[in-house]
């Protein structure tokens, strides 16, 4: 999930300005490493949660769970943001186009 988090955030510069700008993946990547390294730092962030057929499976705390979601809709605003914006700036030609794209965008955020 958070690797499509880096793919979002890249999706909506080229869809804003047809450039990456290195430091918004930067910053989702920073907030990456941060929760990956509180796994392994942090005691209580994974506990071992036993199956029913005998293999022991890794379950993390609510926490860092709801840390993974709001990295996620974080970059889903962003991208939502962005497809605003160009909507609003869309000629008359592709404005319809451009709307079903935006109503789109928005449905996938819900």
């Amino acid at each position: 999930m958070e690797i499509g988090c880096v793919f979002q955030i890249a999706k909506a510069d080229t869809l804003k300005r047809e450039q990456i700008e290195p430091v918004k993946i930067a910053v989702v990547l920073f907030l990456i490493i941060l929760t990956i390294v509180s796994y392994f730092v942090l005691s209580p962030a994974i506990s071992l949660y036993p199956y029913e057929i005998g293999v022991i499976g890794l379950y993390p705390s609510t926490i860092l769970g709801l840390f993974f979601v709001g990295v996620g809709v974080i970059t889903y605003i962003y991208y939502f943001q962005c497809a605003y914006l160009v909507n609003k700036r869309a000629p008359t030609t592709i404005e319809k186009y451009s709307r079903i794209y935006l109503e789109g965008v928005f449905l996938v955020l819900l």
